[in-house]
């Protein structure tokens, strides 16, 4: 089962046409995140991302709108998908695998072409931030700054493994192969989020995936990592779980598997 497309690939490029292991997919927080990029574009991973409602959790969708947990979900909020990159990037001295939502995609395009088909000759700034009840992300190119990137190559994440970790951490198993329980587990009542605009290109808003026919849009989408866990939630999130909302908010993880201390430390963090 493979998850996405190459960001080069001309199925990802039609598609952006018509809708204009204890590691971590890693996302951003608010305010600034400089990274050196450590894969060209075309090399990036273009997928499509589901948000479980149950488990606040990001997975990709398998491109079956017949099969994919994501998209047969009853859940609105679930069916819906929204467009994501995946790129590896040195951050702070660590190599990670980062999330970026596709409204930065354009930037970043136009950013190479300015390069000489280049985006790994500097840093850049990610910068996400909230105006009005909506998320937006903007993006600031560095002076140009060429250092030798070789000796991170075997530091790299994989994005095939890493997307079906993810995909397994939502349903207990591979695509095809969901527990029947995962399947059917009932859904909290809850009241839907309202979703909110948000700047940037076509390609980040919510819709239907590339595989299906082209479909009007709406000019609404929703930040997945800004949903809001109740406290009784958290507490009921194993070990794994809490541990990846850390990682989610840019906080040190704990060196514990007690869920309850965990718990505490998130919540002593985040105020």
């Amino acid at each position: 089962m493979k998850f996405g497309v190459k960001a080069g690939d001309p199925k990802a490029k039609a598609a952006r046409d018509t809708n204009s292991s204890g590691d971590w997919i890693r996302y951003f927080k608010d305010g600034e995140t400089r990274m050196r990029f450590l894969e060209e574009m075309d090399n990036w991973t273009e997928y499509w991302s589901h948000w479980n409602v149950a488990k606040s959790r990001n997975f990709p969708c398998t491109g079956d709108r017949q099969t994919c947990p994501g998209c047969t979900s009853e859940n609105e909020r679930e069916s819906r998908g929204s467009k994501k990159y995946l790129v590896n990037a040195l951050t702070d001295g660590y190599v990670n695998l980062w999330m970026l939502p596709g409204s930065t995609f354009d930037d970043l395009d136009r950013y190479r072409d300015k390069s000489g088909g280049t985006i790994m000759d500097r840093d850049y700034t990610i910068v996400k931030f909230k105006k009005d009840d909506r998320t937006s992300y903007s993006v600031d190119r560095e002076e140009r700054d060429i250092i030798d990137l070789s000796s991170y190559e075997s530091k790299k994440k994989d994005h095939q493994k890493m997307l079906m970790d993810a995909f397994v951490e939502v349903w207990g198993a591979p695509p095809g192969g969901e527990p029947e329980e995962a399947r059917e587990q009932p859904q909290p009542v809850r009241e839907e989020p309202k979703s909110w605009s948000e700047t940037g290109s076509m390609s980040d808003r919510d819709g239907e995936p590339p595989f299906s026919q082209p479909q009007p849009q709406q000019d609404t989408a929703v930040e997945e990592d800004d949903q809001e866990i109740s406290e009784d939630q958290l507490r009921a999130m194993s070990a794994t779980q809490i541990k990846a909302l850390f990682t989610q908010c840019g906080l040190e993880v704990p060196d514990t598997e007690d869920t309850t201390e965990l718990a505490d430390q998130l919540i002593a963090a985040l105020g």
